[in-house]
Formats: C-alpha cells, sequence, structure tokens
C-alpha cells in the first residue's frame, strides 16, 4: 500500500500533461497555421479587366492567422506590390483559405517573370499572389487558361479560385 499515492499521483499528471497537449493540439488544428507569424502574408485574388460588377476583381490577404478582403479592388499588376486597404472576415472564413499555404508549390519562388502565361490577354482574367514569407518578397499574375501556364501550378490555382467562390 506504500505504492498507491504514487500511483495516484503519477496517475494525475499524465493526466493533466495529456490534457495540456490536446489543448495545444487543437489550437494548431484550429484556426492557427504556423506558417503565419511574424507578419507573414499570402495575398491572393482574381481579376479581369472586361468584366463589370464588384466580383470582377477580388483580393484576400491571410496573416497572423487571420483572413482580411480588399475593399479597394484595384486591377493588381504582377511585379508590382498590391497595397489593399483591408477589413477582416469571420474567422471561418480563414479555415477555407489556410489550404493554400500547404498546397503554394514552393517551386513558384522559382519563376522570374512576374507574369506566368499571359493573365487576361483573351479577356479570361488572370489569378494574384502575394508571397511575403521570411523575408522573401515576390508576387505573380498567372493566366486562368489551364493551357497558358506550367502544369506544377494547376493545383494551387484552382484551389484559389474554389478559395475566393467560397467566400463570395
Amino acid at each position: 500500500m506504500k505504492f498507491f499515492p504514487w500511483i495516484g499521483a503519477l496517475a494525475l499528471v499524465t493526466v493533466i500533461s495529456m490534457s495540456g497537449c490536446k489543448q495545444e493540439l487543437e489550437i494548431v488544428d484550429g484556426l492557427t497555421h504556423p506558417d503565419l507569424v511574424n507578419g507573414n502574408s499570402l495575398v491572393f485574388g482574381w481579376f479581369s479587366g472586361e468584366c463589370e460588377g464588384e466580383s470582377c476583381i477580388e483580393i484576400f490577404k491571410i496573416q497572423d492567422n487571420r483572413i482580411y478582403e480588399d475593399t479597394r479592388d484595384r486591377y493588381p499588376q504582377g511585379g508590382t506590390w498590391y497595397k489593399g486597404s483591408y477589413q477582416e472576415l469571420a474567422p471561418e472564413h480563414f479555415e477555407r483559405a489556410m489550404k493554400l499555404l500547404d498546397l503554394f508549390p514552393a517551386q513558384l519562388l522559382d519563376e522570374l517573370e512576374p507574369m506566368i502565361g499571359t493573365p487576361d490577354y483573351a479577356d479570361g482574367g488572370g489569378v494574384f499572389i502575394q508571397y511575403d514569407f521570411d523575408g522573401v518578397k515576390r508576387n505573380w499574375s498567372i493566366d486562368q487558361i489551364d493551357q497558358n501556364i506550367p502544369e506544377y501550378i494547376l493545383e494551387f490555382k484552382a484551389e484559389v479560385n474554389r478559395v475566393i467562390y467560397s467566400l463570395q
């Protein structure tokens, strides 16, 4: 019976430490992403010059584990830093956009040209991506026509479009 208090204390320490781990995992798996620290951000959107209405240009920004929508909706230019005027959206919208960070093709960082394909040339519109992570700042305008862009971008571009549709 000498060991009974030790067993109870050990069980209590185990339960406390396991519940602490579970809480930490819930935070990470909930509405945060480990890459979105220290001001890192991903701006994404679509644009179309031959279009009318509010949905012709949609730009969003994910930063500090939040999502924002640009209220200015200015036509973005690949190679020119986009400075929006952002309004925070509800947390459930961030959850939808968070997957873009995991799908971001690292090979895109090797692209030397800010225009990929011929975005909006044939009135097909384009996707805009602005990457600002750990001091690496790049942006691109990407053609919406799949045949005009490298294959490694296709899945990411398709997901950007799905996320934007879901945010409207």
